[in-house]
């Protein structure tokens, strides 16, 4: 297994600069046990927040890019985890967050019926 996480997050961890490191706090509430990597000038945080696992991108600017939460199972929609279900195993939720908004509405069936990006 830790094989796989070296090669998902290839190279060692970094010590960023002050900036990026202040982004997470700006960002976040109470991010800890924040491990840093970087590739291609693009700084990665592996961290918790609220119990919550995190993967943020900062720029070397410091800017937030954006992040990921993995969130537990139960915080899907019944209708959604329904039909996700019936196609197979529900590995892992994942909630993305980036600077490109969109509008998805879902009926109680779990299909999309409009995406709009704002």
């Amino acid at each position: 297994m830790e094989q796989l996480f070296n090669k998902i997050f290839a190279g060692d961890t970094v010590d960023p600069p002050e900036n990026v490191k202040q982004a997470i706090y700006n960002a976040f509430k109470n991010p800890v046990n924040i491990d840093w990597y970087a590739r291609n000038e693009i700084y990665e945080a592996i961290f918790y927040d609220n119990s919550r696992e995190h993967i943020a991108r900062i720029n070397a600017r410091g800017t937030l890019l954006d992040y990921k939460i993995n969130l537990a199972l139960d915080t899907l929609p019944e209708g959604i985890k329904t039909i996700m279900e019936s196609r197979g195993e529900i590995m892992n939720v994942v909630s993305i967050h980036n600077k490109k908004n969109y509008i998805i509405k879902i009926n109680d069936d779990g299909n999309i019926t409009e995406e709009n990006l704002l």
